[in-house]
């Protein structure tokens, strides 16, 4: 059976939401601070405890905008998804709960 640490991040994203203007920065900001607060707790706890996972859950609408636009760009979405991806392929120890994210999802298609 593997030894799993659980780290929950908690607060109020209903007053803390993404800012309209630099959204992309916030973003990655807030995707850094999740990185960082897994890393630093597995590292603590690793000397006590074997563990072979850390499981990191997010507050729900992370990563949702300011009022009156609560969602993000399908591009920001992406950004979000492909920087978790990198993330979780460069450390295969962590597993992430990023909560909802709000995006909207263009009408306009490539062929």
């Amino acid at each position: 059976m593997p030894n799993v640490l659980v780290v929950v991040w908690d607060f109020d994203t209903r007053r803390l939401r993404v800012p309209v203007e630099n959204s992309l920065l916030c973003i990655q900001l807030r995707i850094g601070a999740l990185l960082y607060m897994a890393r630093t707790a597995f590292a603590k706890h690793i000397d006590r405890h074997q563990l072979d996972y850390c499981l990191v859950v997010a507050p729900e609408y992370l990563f949702s905008k300011e009022m009156p636009v609560s969602f993000i760009s399908e591009e920001e979405k992406e950004i979000i998804r492909a920087t978790l991806i990198d993330i979780s392929k460069i450390n295969p120890w962590l597993i992430l709960v990023p909560g909802t994210t709000l995006w909207f999802k263009s009408m306009l298609r490539p062929d």
